[in-house]
């Protein structure tokens, strides 16, 4: 509209068509706004849910955001566990456990006594734990003392056992394997010096008492069936090398107890410690012994006697 004059000219495309007083435009106006009364324009417009998105976005971030406030460890972990799909990132846990290692090996057939231990960082202590061996029994204990213990039956095979605390849930193998065993043990004397032998007589010990001149030197050397990670002689340590044992020389002046313990590379230790009772004895004469000569017998005198002496 262009005004001029208290004349209104309506131009279309640029094309002067009429010229209307201003009292009838303003007279068209107010009928046109008569008709219009009462009427919403907001239900002929489109309903924009940008606000609402936004509005519901910026609940969820704050949401989100004191979450991650009050559980920052879980959700960081949950983080990168997201952004990292395929790495060995563990699950976040509010109950912690101390790690058990896998496969745990125990001895074979015996009774197995597994316990489970709260981690000090745990924030969550639940007051009973739950075990299953092989997926099929279940077994349960109430916490002692940040401790959960389980007396489980003796196993055979290789088998799994699956145990929870709380949301914290894990796996491990169950390997039995046999005590480690002493397969040979060999004494190597020195006599005394009067005698004037020189060198070492050994031989393989058998039974459970060792009769020694009194005042030899005895080494003893063990073999295992397994290696070791460590033994024990009468109240000292002795270093193991591998599945074998030199231990320290004995002076034989008295009798003695000789007792030896030993721990394999599982940690297992000998059903049967060695128990060896050590005699000392007192030198006494020599003694003359023959073989194969009878008390009495007959002979040709181009017949030949054959005996040992």
């Amino acid at each position: 509209f262009q005004a001029e004059d208290g004349i209104r000219d309506i131009g279309v495309t640029g094309v002067q068509t009429c010229a209307l007083p201003i009292y009838l435009v303003e007279a068209a106006i107010r009928q046109v706004g008569v008709r219009l009364e009462g009427q919403d324009f907001a239900e002929c417009l489109a309903h924009p849910r940008t606000i609402r998105r936004v509005n519901f976005m910026a609940a969820l971030l704050a949401v989100s955001f004191l979450l991650f406030a009050i559980t920052s460890d879980a959700a960081t972990n949950a983080l990168v566990r997201f952004t990292k799909p395929w790495s060995d990132v563990d699950r976040y846990t509010f109950a912690q456990l101390k790690s058990v290692s896998s496969p745990m090996v125990v001895a074979k057939g015996e009774t197995i006594n597994f316990q489970l231990e709260f981690d000090p960082m745990s924030r969550w202590r639940p007051d009973s734990a739950q075990l299953k061996v092989a997926s099929a029994v279940r077994y349960s204990a109430s916490e002692t003392g940040g401790l959960f213990q389980f007396e489980l039956p003796g196993q055979i095979d290789k088998t799994t056992l699956d145990y929870s605390v709380g949301d914290y849930h894990n796996q491990i193998v169950i390997e039995p394997v046999a005590r480690p065993e002493m397969k040979s043990l060999v004494a190597a004397v020195e006599l005394p010096t009067y005698l004037q032998r020189k060198g070492k007589e050994s031989f393989e010990v058998r039974g459970g008492t060792l009769s020694i001149l009194e005042g030899s030197r005895l080494s003893l050397s063990a073999e295992m069936s397994r290696d070791l990670i460590s033994a024990e002689f009468n109240t000292g340590k002795v270093e193991p090398d591998g599945n074998k044992l030199e231990l320290p020389e004995i002076h034989v002046l008295e009798d003695n107890e000789i007792r030896l313990d030993w721990v394999d590379r599982f940690g297992l230790a000998a059903e049967n410690p060695l128990r060896l009772q050590l005699e000392a004895i007192e030198d006494q004469l020599p003694t003359l012994v023959c073989e194969n000569l009878p008390l009495r017998k007959v002979l040709l005198t181009n017949e030949v006697l054959a005996f040992e002496v």
